[in-house]
């Protein structure tokens, strides 16, 4: 569903081959990605940010800032 909202934002709306609707009403809606957790939007730049894994290269790590990601498991 976010990768066919994210291509349709870029089409113009008759271009669209498929959109989302609701079963019901059958008005159009837009989906969006929540944090599970908080059920804040994830479109937030300024609050939610990609860092390296520990399974990243060097590379990738070159890529990101250094964060200490707290995991339900982390104290």
């Amino acid at each position: 569903m976010a990768l066919a909202a994210w291509g349709n934002a870029r089409l113009d709306p008759q271009k669209r081959s498929m959109i989302l609707v609701d079963a019901h009403s059958g008005e159009e809606v837009e989906p969006v990605v929540v944090d599970a957790a908080t059920g804040r939007r994830l479109d937030d730049s300024d609050a939610f940010v990609f860092t390296a894994g520990p399974a990243a290269s060097d590379a990738m790590r070159g890529r990101y800032p250094a964060r200490t990601p707290h995991t339900p498991d982390s104290p």
